[in-house]
């Protein structure tokens, strides 16, 4: 968990870092709290993809929540996550979209 941290920390403070891909490390729910840490940090952030990573409600949700108070436009692909067999994360994800349109969210 150290480690992860250790990257979250240092991703905020790359204000030149424009893609992150992480898809496929198993980042599960604690990785997907780091993602959303990332994102409300990070404004340089244009693409993020953590496909595929076992993220469940409890890391989506927080995604979500750090998207809807970015200014600055970003894709993010979510797809290949439990999160969505959990209504909460499907209808944070579904408000997300209708609420901010510089965030693009592929599920």
């Amino acid at each position: 968990a150290d480690g992860l941290w250790g990257m979250v920390d240092a991703m905020c403070k790359n204000q030149h870092l424009e893609i992150l891909r992480m898809n496929d490390n198993r980042l599960l729910d604690s990785g997907g709290r780091g993602i959303a840490t990332i994102l409300s940090k990070n404004r340089s952030l244009k693409e993020v993809n953590v496909a595929g990573n076992g993220i469940g409600p409890n890391g989506a949700i927080p995604i979500t929540k750090a998207l809807s108070c970015r200014d600055v436009g970003v894709e993010v692909w979510l797809n290949g996550n439990q999160f969505l067999q959990d209504y909460r994360a499907k209808a944070s994800v579904e408000l997300l979209m209708k609420r901010n349109p510089i965030a693009t969210i592929y599920t």
